[in-house]
């Protein structure tokens, strides 16, 4: 991918990053407990009325894995970004396999780069804060 000569340089370590990250990872082997997921971690799918959650939104649900649909829900921008929301927070209130920790940091890290490429060119500071997130997330 080509990023314009202007783009911020953490956003291009992070692209460069992310490169280096895609060429040599492969999805965590191991078993995976299907679940039914929602496949849509935007915040507005999720409405909670102080008692109980209601899922919304299921155009993209079906078999999924936990570990997938936590790190579609924490990565989502609008979760970290826009919300304010500790994702880390969010993920200790889950008892996760050892196994399912490996692939929730798997699939958040592809998510984090995903929304990288996403708001890359965006003005303002958002392509900036994914760009150190892509970085933190991958240990950069």
């Amino acid at each position: 991918m080509r990023l314009r000569p202007d783009v911020e340089p953490v956003v291009r370590a992070a692209f460069s990053a992310a490169a280096g990250w895609l060429d040599r990872v492969a999805e965590p082997s191991g078993p995976v407990a299907s679940v039914f997921g929602q496949g849509d971690g935007y915040l507005g799918n999720f409405l909670w009325d102080g008692s109980r959650l209601r899922v919304v939104d299921f155009e993209d649900s079906g078999r999924s894995d936990r570990a997938f649909e936590l790190a579609s829900v924490t990565e989502h921008i609008g979760m970290w970004h826009e919300a304010g929301i500790d994702v880390d927070d969010v993920l200790g209130r889950f008892e996760l396999t050892a196994a399912e920790s490996v692939r929730v940091l798997f699939f958040r890290r592809g998510f984090a780069v995903f929304w990288l490429h996403l708001v890359h060119e965006r003005p303002g500071p958002v392509a900036g804060l994914q760009a150190e997130r892509v970085l933190s997330l991958l240990g950069s």
